[in-house]
């Protein structure tokens, strides 16, 4: 029976430790790693995270095509850390970070984009019957970024959490490291 956990929280709230925990409950464990090693200080964060996993769990790197990834590994349980990176890299890679506009159709493409990758997931999971424990940041909660970027990114996140949300088993927020269970 294919499950779906969704974890959501705030910056260094405690989501990703949970999210370990959770998915410590089963045997073998893919790791999806979204996060491109682009400095230094970015190779120590992820080496960190590397050392806090289990040994016994894979690793997969999905900066891109996300579903594929899934779809190809042949694993039956993963760990997706995390969600917003992933779209953090679709963002990036369409929208000029320094633009003072940005596109509507620019915008309603990339929002699409992002929402048939993340369904197209969701769809693999239960057609396959996978258990995926899926990490992603609450940014709803705070101040309407102030670049049309981040509006932007602000916006796909929301809407694609709305949808795994929707879909997911059971969903929690972590909140100053208390898991609090929204669903299920």
């Amino acid at each position: 029976m294919s499950r779906i956990i969704f974890i959501t929280g705030g910056a260094r709230s405690g989501k990703s430790a949970f999210a370990q925990e959770t998915a410590g409950k089963y045997k073998e464990v893919a790791y999806i790693a979204t996060a491109p090693v682009t400095d230094a200080e970015m190779e120590a964060r992820v080496r960190l995270h590397q050392a806090s996993r289990p040994k016994n769990w894979s690793t997969l790197e999905a900066q891109t095509d996300l579903p594929g990834v899934i779809e190809r590994s042949g694993n039956k349980v993963f760990l997706l850390d995390c969600l917003t990176v992933y779209i953090a890299n679709a963002v990036v890679g369409v929208v000029d970070e320094d633009a003072e506009l940005i596109d509507m159709r620019v915008q309603d493409e990339t929002e699409d984009l992002v929402m048939r990758e993340v369904g197209r997931m969701i769809k693999i999971v239960r057609e396959r019957d996978l258990t995926a424990v899926i990490v992603s940041n609450e940014v709803g909660m705070g101040l309407v970024p102030a670049y049309p970027m981040g509006r932007m990114f602000r916006d796909v996140v929301g809407r694609a959490n709305k949808l795994i949300a929707a879909a997911a088993d059971e969903a929690y927020l972590v909140v100053s490291g208390i898991p609090l269970k929204l669903k299920g």
